[in-house]
């Protein structure tokens, strides 16, 4: 970034090629004898285009300040959100941890109650087949005992 910042030293020695001297010297100088003489409308009007792109630089120089002041004020602000941001990330770490702990706990007692769930079917499976088991040994005890009446009525029928 530095590169787009002009050099204060080269800054003032430009300042002091395009603004002249207002004090007037008591002796004239080379420079100043030079200066006069030179005196023209194409050394004014080269004088003014000079000012003119000093102000354009100036202008650009200060536009530049305000640029990094902005861009220096923001890359302060940066490692304060991150830091903000590695401690949010931190506890959302945790909670993942622990919801993830939490989640083996409950897939390992739903395997559990899956478990004795079949153990219950299977066993409510036994019971009912020894019901209906019993049930049809129980219908053929009820028709024996009727056949045995039948047998018994039939012979006391014959008998007399």
């Amino acid at each position: 970034m530095n590169d787009y910042f002009v050099d204060e030293k080269l800054l003032k020695e430009f300042r002091e090629m395009t603004l002249p001297n207002r004090e007037p010297l008591p002796y004239p100088t080379e420079k100043a004898k030079k200066y006069n003489h030179n005196l023209n409308s194409q050394v004014v009007s080269s004088n003014a285009t000079h000012k003119k792109g000093y102000t354009d630089l100036l202008n650009q120089y200060r536009n530049l300040e305000k640029a990094y002041n902005k861009l220096s004020k923001k890359n302060t602000e940066i490692p304060e959100e991150i830091k903000t941001l590695k401690h949010s990330n931190e506890s959302l770490n945790k909670e993942v941890n622990v919801l993830h702990i939490t989640n083996e706990k409950l897939m390992g007692e739903k395997m559990n109650a899956e478990n004795n769930l079949e153990e219950n079917k299977n066993y409510v499976r036994k019971l009912e087949s020894r019901l209906v088991h019993g049930a049809k040994n129980q219908y053929l005890v009820e028709i024996n005992n009727k056949l045995r009446k039948e047998v018994e009525e039939a012979k006391v029928k014959f008998i007399f």
